[in-house]
């Protein structure tokens, strides 16, 4: 199995995030983890850009992997949800990966989207405000971090 080719694209000008810095590594790196997982071959990118107009970061984890039939796209969310849960399936894990992406993403005041299309690929977008809601709970009760982009 060739390894996806891994990219990262962001310009040097982003603002800094006031948010739990360990839920935000934990969302990129699922997101990349399954971007990875299901990408036999081609290419897995990150992109990251400034939203001024919502004072939020976009982070895109788009693959050219196997991709997710239109049907399964409103699950991909749930606990313990795969979208190949047959006995056969080829991948492992217990699907909790994205139900964390999703809880975290909320936890933070973001948002998240997906588009994909089988054989062709997915993309994830995580959207994170800059500066948190003041009723926004963190993970732990430690004062949120700023996040780092150094690839």
């Amino acid at each position: 199995m060739e390894e996806p080719a891994l990219t990262w694209d962001y310009p040097p000008d982003l603002p800094v995030i006031n948010t739990d810095s360990q839920m935000l590594r934990q969302i990129l790196q699922n997101l990349l983890d399954n971007a990875i997982k299901f990408t036999e071959r081609g290419a897995v990118s990150t992109t990251v850009r400034y939203i001024s107009q919502a004072a939020s970061v976009e982070f895109k984890v788009r693959d050219t992997g196997l991709g997710i039939a239109d049907e399964l796209l409103p699950h991909v969310f749930e606990a313990f949800r795969q979208v190949d849960s047959s006995v056969t399936r080829s991948y492992g894990g217990v699907g909790l990966g994205l139900y964390i992406v999703k809880k975290y993403t909320e936890l933070l005041g973001g948002t998240i989207q997906v588009q994909s299309r089988v054989s062709e690929g997915s993309a994830f977008t995580v959207t994170i405000p800059v500066k948190p809601e003041k009723s926004a709970p963190l993970a732990s009760e430690e004062q949120p971090g700023d996040f780092s982009y150094d690839a």
